[in-house]
């Protein structure tokens, strides 16, 4: 199996040494941007795709409302910000916006993560 990413020049935007299916995915230019900071859509697309290849189901613990700037959540990565507010793994800012340009700080990803671990590991208690 090979990459999806395409290998250029400058290792700097180069793809890691990642095989068969990834949950990281290519920008559209094909590379991989490891310098570049992580929004808060890339970080759900990335762990939503994570799941759907490790065949994790997410509870569904709230309808999706949306945000104030429901608009600007690009359509790639409306169904994975929309499953993970449903399983209350993300939230808006304080001011009713999800910001999916905006960069994720360490807390966000830390908090993401914790919720994502407890959501996937109590959906086989019951």
């Amino acid at each position: 199996m090979t990459s999806n990413f395409t290998v250029v020049a400058d290792a700097s935007t180069s793809a890691p040494p990642l095989t068969g299916e990834s949950f990281v995915n290519p920008f559209e230019d094909g590379t991989f941007k490891p310098g570049d900071n992580i929004t808060r859509a890339h970080l759900a697309i990335m762990l939503n795709n994570y799941a759907a290849q490790m065949g994790m189901s997410l509870p569904v613990l709230t309808a999706y409302q949306g945000f104030v700037d429901d608009a600007d959540i690009r359509n790639y990565a409306r169904e994975a910000v929309e499953r993970f507010f449903q399983a209350m793994i993300i939230a808006g800012r304080p001011d009713g916006r999800f910001d999916p340009q905006g960069n994720a700080t360490r807390a966000e990803l830390a908090a993401m993560l914790q919720r994502f671990i407890l959501a996937t590991e109590t959906m086989g208690e019951d």
